[in-house]
């Protein structure tokens, strides 16, 4: 597998596709998206009319577990074309947006904006959850705009574009990570 980042920044199999099957850059240029900083985890949809052809067009890449990397807590989609899919939190900040440099990539909302939208965040001194807003964008928690950081708590609704998550801790009080730090 040699996944790999067009021109245009589209992730997709080089071992596949020869061009990019999203935009159809035919550049020799291409930069691997394995060596990006912070890339967690590369999923590529590529949606087909038909049913045979749709998992030969769909890429997916985790990288390795590593440092913070421990799993705290998910977001799960509630609704739109991603509904059920569900998204892993980890230590300090996850940043969401539609750019692939985000922690967590939600691409088919273009309501969301493409850099730190909002964030989930862990403090594991804590053992709390806290939603931030990002500059200029609307969050919604439980239907209220966020103005300032938040506690999270489980079974929380987020908003952001016309996408809903909810949220879901693995860490809490009595279930906490134990590392050497």
């Amino acid at each position: 597998m040699d996944i790999v980042i067009c021109s245009s920044g589209h992730i997709f199999d080089r071992d596949l596709y020869s061009i990019c099957p999203q935009c159809g850059v035919t550049s020799k240029v291409f930069g691997s998206a394995l060596n990006k900083p912070n890339v967690r985890q590369i999923v590529i949809h590529q949606k087909s009319d038909e049913p045979d052809l749709e998992d030969s067009k769909t890429v997916s890449y985790y990288s390795p577990v590593k440092g913070n990397d421990f799993v705290t807590g998910w977001i799960v989609t509630l609704d739109g074309t991603q509904a059920g899919r569900d998204y892993r939190l980890h230590h300090g900040f996850n940043r969401i947006g539609r750019d692939i440099d985000m922690d967590i990539v939600i691409d088919d909302d273009t309501g969301i904006a493409n850099r730190n939208h909002c964030s989930v965040v862990y403090d594991e001194k804590s053992i709390k959850f806290y939603l931030c807003p990002g500059m200029g964008t609307l969050t919604y928690l439980n239907h209220t705009l966020l103005e300032d950081c938040t506690v999270l708590n489980e079974h929380d609704v987020i908003q952001i574009g016309s996408t809903s998550f909810e949220f879901i801790p693995f860490c809490r009080e009595g279930r906490i990570w134990e590392r050497n730090i």
